[in-house]
């Protein structure tokens, strides 16, 4: 991957966390980082103030949708059934698509799709 698409990728990331922090912070919301110490990262945890969460991962390109939803499916694997319960979505954020819902159950959406 040459550095122009490295640097769109952490622009694109860092836009869509911009964009859920606006969407998150008048429901006061709050939108985290997750990272365990195995390694396993998620771009977005977005928390609602009653509990209900979302987890989010970000990527430029549809070619790395599969690598998002298992980091995502990882995430799952991990939950107690009280905090998978209040999980309301796992979602792959890209920046051009239809929205849809993949077979495993992780929904896709394009950055567009997030706003009012």
């Amino acid at each position: 991957m040459g550095p122009e698409i490295e640097l769109a990728g952490f622009l694109f990331e860092s836009q869509a966390i911009h964009d859920l922090r606006v969407y998150a912070q008048p429901h006061r919301g709050e939108v985290r980082f997750y990272r365990d110490n195995k390694g396993l990262e998620i771009d977005a945890i977005v928390e609602a103030p009653d509990g209900r969460w979302l987890a989010a991962e970000i990527e430029l390109g549809h070619h790395r949708v599969d690598e998002a939803a298992r980091h995502l499916l990882a995430l799952k694997k991990k939950l107690s059934p009280a905090v998978d319960a209040a999980c309301g979505a796992l979602l792959v954020i890209v920046a051009d698509t239809p929205t849809y819902t993949r077979p495993d159950g992780i929904l896709v959406t394009s950055i567009a799709s997030l706003g009012p």
